[in-house]
């Protein structure tokens, strides 16, 4: 996984896939936050020195597949429990733990007494004392990071008759791949996609990127396939990322059922007889 400084230099660098969501806080430790977005509850990373209350609503982004609170949606007041005083900071106790903070100088703060906090720092003594707020509890059904890989049960190359089990990427072809109904029957409409990759296992790479397309067919029709949303991509052997778009056309609800080459240079890919995993679809997704 990515570590902080190396997610920064790929955005950037405008590599990363950047998913901007609003969630609800559950709770926060030292390996980052719990929680509830779209649905479910996710783990998050930290990004920032910003500690939110229980229950405040989040900004989080999702960043190559990893969530990451960014901030608040609005400014929300905290509050802390003096344990002790030294240095010119007072140490109180929060939600989120034991915190050492400059306070105002007009205070003379006191173990036991509850600060109100403006971000990192102690403005005031506050005149009661209220219980800390209490977490709710998960949502029905609370939702998870998946990743489903579906392989192919069909396909072939269009070239005024399905001529070739193989796929080909070229100016006098068309092709498509089949899935069947396993992906609508899997993903379901309110599924979060993060990531849609398609497994290249290429007899040969050449001329013109392969322009990556959608169908509606769970299995070959009897003639020439229709295509839509032509989106060109350079392929290399292994696993290739695809816009997050297919994802969302190929879900429950997405209208479409499987990818297809609507022409682009010279490609051809193995056929499934030569290659079970090839033309493959992995589809990392919450729901």
């Amino acid at each position: 996984m990515d570590d902080e400084a190396t997610v920064l230099h790929k955005l950037i660098a405008r590599k990363s896939t950047v998913t901007p969501l609003v969630g609800q806080l559950v709770s926060a430790d030292s390996t980052g936050y719990s929680v509830d977005v779209g649905g479910g509850r996710i783990p998050a990373r930290w990004s920032t020195d910003y500690l939110p209350d229980i229950n405040e609503d989040v900004a989080v982004q999702w960043i190559d597949g990893v969530p990451y609170v960014v901030g608040p949606t609005r400014p929300q007041p905290t509050q802390g429990t003096v344990v002790s005083v030294g240095g010119g900071l007072v140490t109180v106790t929060t939600t989120f733990g034991d915190l050492t903070i400059p306070y105002n100088a007009a205070l003379t703060p006191v173990a036991g007494q509850v600060l109100h906090l403006i971000g990192k720092y102690a403005d005031s003594v506050m005149s009661t004392s209220p219980p800390p707020p209490v977490a709710p509890p998960p949502p029905v059904g609370s939702a998870t990071t998946h990743v489903d890989t579906f392989a192919a049960i069909d396909a072939g190359s269009w070239n005024g008759s399905w001529s070739s089990s193989r796929l080909w990427a070229s100016n006098t072809y068309l092709a498509a791949v089949f899935y069947g109904s396993k992906i609508a029957d899997t993903l379901p409409a309110s599924a979060l996609i993060q990531n849609v990759e398609f497994y290249i296992s290429p007899v040969q790479i050449q001329g013109s990127p392969p322009n990556f397309a959608v169908h509606t067919y769970q299995t070959r029709p009897a003639g020439a396939p229709t295509l839509a949303g032509a989106t060109p991509l350079g392929i290399t052997p292994g696993w290739l990322e695809l816009p997050v778009a297919f994802g969302n056309d190929l879900k429950t609800g997405g209208g479409y059922a499987g990818i297809g080459f609507d022409h682009g240079g010279y490609n051809i890919l193995h056929s499934l007889a030569e290659d079970s995993l090839s033309c493959a679809i992995k589809i990392t997704s919450v729901y």
